[in-house]
């Protein structure tokens, strides 16, 4: 069966072509009829569509584009257990030209009475007869799903999960995969599944990379295999709704889907990342790649565009942080401003941003050198553009509200005392942030804390004693 797909209606296109979905004609002649009017002129798609029928595979729709604002070339087959291995096969060739792929599109619904899977192979215009030649010659052959690209399996993992939990109003996808940069879950499917598809923030999620598009499939996944367990399991009313609530403000609290964590990527998909983020900007991608290697991974950037100028913002931790004050001292007396800050949804971070003084992108490789060669700068007399006290973002209070919710709701772990465990706790001392003390200040602070521990030692032998006399 198939229909039109984006033909317009006021222009007569032949029986077949009618815009109603029709069965595909047994009779060689009528069928090559109806392949001619369905591809609309373009022999690549032609070919296409007698490639599916001809090895079994039903196509459902299909649009060989147009020339307006709904040129959108594509074709459509059904998904049945008789066609997985050649659709896997038409899908692992299409990814030969991922440049020329628009999205792909996997759909569970009810049509007449009965189950249905689709899948919707979108084209870019102007590569449209590749991706059709491509689809033609993948619908010869068949290979197992073990044999796709990653992407490609996490997709049908969540088809055949679809069937098996039978939710019949699901439509997912992913966007320009050349690389894909988008996990599409439309909103009706959120809307149909929400004891699902609860920590789902929005429908559109934008990626860099396929680890990432592969990650997020994998939350799908994943949430589809919990919903499973939670009613196979018959969790009580009650803890079901706690656990949704906590899955809700999990959803809240956690970092905005744009920000990409460069310590979870794969050694590939970090260095794609390194030149995604240059911007084209060679001295920006060194010092991302230096800044890492340097355990000091990036957390945004910006090569500088029209007024805004060029900054890279860096983690803190314990382990950097004087390396990052070294840098930072260094780079003031460049033109470039350093600021710490302990961000409440971020963590603790320090923003490199240039200020006009030197040339607005030109300092990246600066930064790097001092990195991988900080002996040979002087950070010892820094100009006011360095900042090292410590900054704290202001919390807004419904997210400080939905911080304390979740604490009070997430179960407490138990704490018990095992032999050798001191009963009498040393008194914390306030001693600030460590960025704030000098290494010589905690050698100090750790050694007042060691003594401590000793005093209190002592004073109990003392006590035992005394009980003895």
């Amino acid at each position: 069966m198939i229909d039109r797909g984006g033909v317009n209606l006021t222009e007569d296109k032949g029986k077949y072509n009618t815009g109603i979905p029709v069965e595909i004609p047994t009779d060689r002649e009528e069928q090559e009829t109806a392949i001619k009017e369905w591809a609309e002129g373009n022999i690549h798609l032609e070919e296409a569509l007698r490639q599916c029928i001809e090895h079994g595979i039903k196509t459902e729709a299909s649009c060989a584009g147009h020339k307006d604002a709904n040129n959108d070339p594509y074709l459509s087959i059904e998904i049945t257990d008789e066609n997985r291995e050649r659709l896997f096969n038409i899908l692992q060739n299409v990814f030969k030209k991922r440049s020329g792929i628009n999205g792909i599109d996997i759909r569970n619904h009810i049509e007449r009475g009965k189950p249905k899977a689709e899948l919707s192979i979108h084209a870019k215009p102007r590569q449209k007869n590749e991706i059709f030649d491509l689809i033609a010659e993948g619908a010869k052959g068949k290979i197992d799903l073990e044999a796709c690209h990653p992407i490609i399996q996490k997709m049908m993992k969540i088809e055949e999960r679809a069937r098996q939990l039978k939710l019949y109003s699901h439509s997912f996808g992913v966007r320009s995969l050349g690389p894909a940069n988008a996990v599409v879950l439309l909103n009706n499917t959120i809307k149909m599944n929400p004891q699902i598809y609860n920590n789902t923030r929005n429908s559109i999620n934008p990626y860099v990379t396929d680890s990432q598009i592969i990650h997020k499939l994998e939350t799908i996944v994943e949430a589809m295999d919990g919903r499973t367990h939670q009613t196979t399991s018959k969790k009580g009313l009650f803890e079901r709704a706690r656990q949704s609530i906590i899955e809700r403000l999990e959803r809240d609290l956690s970092l905005p889907d744009s920000y990409a964590d460069l310590t979870t990527l794969s050694d590939k998909a970090r260095e794609e990342a390194f030149i995604k983020f240059g911007e084209g900007n060679r001295g920006l991608t060194r010092f991302l790649r230096t800044a890492y290697e340097h355990g000091a991974p990036s957390m945004f950037c910006c090569e500088g565009h029209g007024l805004r100028n060029s900054y890279a913002m860096l983690r803190v931790t314990d382990e950097n942080l004087e390396l990052l004050q070294t840098l930072g001292k260094a780079l003031s007396n460049h033109g470039i401003a350093t600021d710490f800050e302990d961000n409440f949804q971020y963590g603790r971070r320090v923003t490199f941003r240039s200020t006009g003084e030197l040339s607005r992108n030109n300092w990246f490789d600066l930064a790097s050198d001092i990195m991988e060669n900080p002996e040979r700068y002087d950070s010892s007399s820094p100009s006011i553009l360095y900042h090292e006290t410590e900054i704290h973002t202001y919390m807004p209070r419904s997210y400080a509200i939905k911080k304390r919710l979740l604490e009070l709701l997430k179960p407490k772990e138990t704490k018990l005392l095992t032999e050798g465990t001191n009963p009498h706790p040393v008194e914390k001392q306030s001693v600030g942030h460590s960025w704030d003390l000098t290494p010589e200040e905690r050698a100090r602070a750790n050694d007042r804390s060691f003594m401590q521990i000793q005093d209190t030692h002592q004073e109990q032998r003392e006590e035992n004693h005394e009980r003895l006399d």
